[in-house]
């Protein structure tokens, strides 16, 4: 028997090493880590026949020699290298530059723990064939016991990183579909974040049919949006509106006092604003008192929260607007301060532009959770490009919406909020969108 040392940087490289020198017939005998790389000693021209005779000798009893455990530990190492290497080969074709790092990372770990494994499983066989010399039979069997322990967990191994691999492969058959494509990119057109699409697109995934995904996912985006039951305008109390300016707080306010006068007449309702900041602020608001003869009142130095509330305690229903101030100003905590502090009960709620962006809308949600929302209404939808981004806020926030505004006309622009009527306006939109931009999601209501 002829044996030979290889070094190389990798355990790859020494087994090629190995297989262009002395042939695929070669017999690992040992292999080690050694300072810049890998040792490996193998063997050639040993006889198969005696092999395997002494092999059948050790199973009827007879206890292994050396040269017998090196040869097993051998057979074990190439079919374990090949397997890995297979492994290997099918993680680089299916995986994409930049993609997923994270479960990359995950795979090759596993492989390399795999190897290191490997290498405390082979010192661990040379060190059994060492001892075998000097022990009983029964201590070489107690000893091949461990060692098949050990590599079957290796087995085990392999297997988690085979099931790794069909999951990798499911991803990039599912992205590469014609169906999830298309549902894609009608979700990001409709301006929904990625998170709140991946969770739309992983429950119809293996769906087929396009014209039936679409109409699944549009039914679980209405199944988390949150409305109120109840008309604001048919509930007993005082109603705040809050939200930046220009929102359309003080336009709302006319529409829902207008609703309630033609239902309840105009003795049921008053107005308040609490905009004593900028001047003429609450013009608009006398205007609307005016015309639907119901009383306006300001909050102001003279006249507080609670006074101006307890002159108008046998109203059916009080609308109070809200300056749009400056989160970062004195007046803004004052007047936070005005309804946190306030002895009535007030129901409070943003208001909600379609057109804002999505930062501005948290920024303001958080800004007002101090007063204890209780909804939101979501106005200008007609001025919108998308709702997607306001729709997907709400979900996250579980933010009940009241009413949707769509106009400027008072009453009639304004709406009790429902979840098939904010997806449809959502749909309109898309469909919209598609044809400016020549994308061609026609029929998106059905889905064909």
């Amino acid at each position: 028997m002829n044996v030979k040392k290889f070094f190389a940087p990798t355990m790859q490289e020494a087994l090629r090493q190995v297989r262009e020198a002395v042939g695929a017939d070669a017999v690992i005998l040992s292999n080690k880590k050694v300072e810049g790389g890998i040792e490996v000693v193998a063997a050639t021209d040993y006889d198969e026949q005696k092999m395997l005779s002494d092999y059948s000798g050790r199973l009827s009893g007879e206890p292994p020699t050396p040269g017998q455990l090196a040869r097993m530990q051998a057979e074990r190492h190439l079919e374990l290298e090949q397997q890995k290497q297979k492994s290997r080969a099918r993680i680089s074709s299916i995986t994409h530059p930049g993609g997923e790092r994270a479960n990359h990372k995950s795979r090759e770990t596993l492989v390399d723990n795999l190897e290191n494994r490997f290498l405390a499983s082979s010192r661990q066989i040379r060190s059994s064939g060492k001892a075998v010399v000097h022990e009983p039979v029964q201590s070489s069997k107690g000893n091949d016991d461990e060692n098949t322990a050990v590599l079957n967990e290796m087995k085990s191994q392999i297997l988690q990183l085979q099931d790794m691999l069909k999951q990798q492969i499911t991803e990039t058959e599912k992205k590469t579909s014609a169906v999830y494509r298309e549902l894609k990119d009608r979700l990001c057109l409709m301006g929904l974040d990625a998170s709140f699409q991946e969770a739309l697109l992983q429950r119809v995934v293996k769906e087929k049919e396009l014209a039936v995904a679409w109409r699944q996912v549009l039914g679980d985006i209405a199944s988390q949006c949150l409305v109120e039951e109840q008309e604001v305008i048919d509930q007993t109390g005082c109603l705040a509106f809050f939200g930046p300016t220009g929102a359309g707080k003080t336009t709302t306010i006319g529409k829902l006092a207008t609703r309630t006068v033609l239902r309840y007449g105009a003795r049921n309702v008053a107005l308040v604003t609490t905009d004593r900041y900028r001047i003429a602020a609450h013009e608009q608001l006398r205007v609307f008192g005016r015309i639907l003869d119901v009383p306006v009142s300001v909050v102001d130095e003279e006249n507080s929260l609670n006074d101006v509330l307890d002159k108008l305690r046998d109203k059916k229903l009080v609308l109070i607007d809200t300056a749009g101030l400056n989160q970062n100003c004195a007046d803004w905590h004052a007047q936070i301060a005005e309804f946190t502090e306030c002895k009535y009960r007030i129901r409070n709620y943003l208001v909600i532009p379609a057109t804002s962006q999505l930062q501005i809308i948290k920024s303001s949600f958080h800004a007002h959770e101090p007063v204890g929302l209780q909804g939101c209404i979501v106005t200008k939808t007609d001025e919108a490009i998308s709702l997607g981004e306001v729709i997907g806020f709400l979900c996250n926030e579980r933010l009940p919406v009241s009413y949707i505004t769509d106009g400027q006309k008072i009453p009639d622009d304004i709406h009790p909020a429902s979840p098939a009527l904010l997806v449809g306006k959502a749909v309109s939109l898309l469909q919209d969108l598609a044809l400016e931009s020549n994308k061609g999601l026609s029929n998106c209501h059905t889905g064909s």
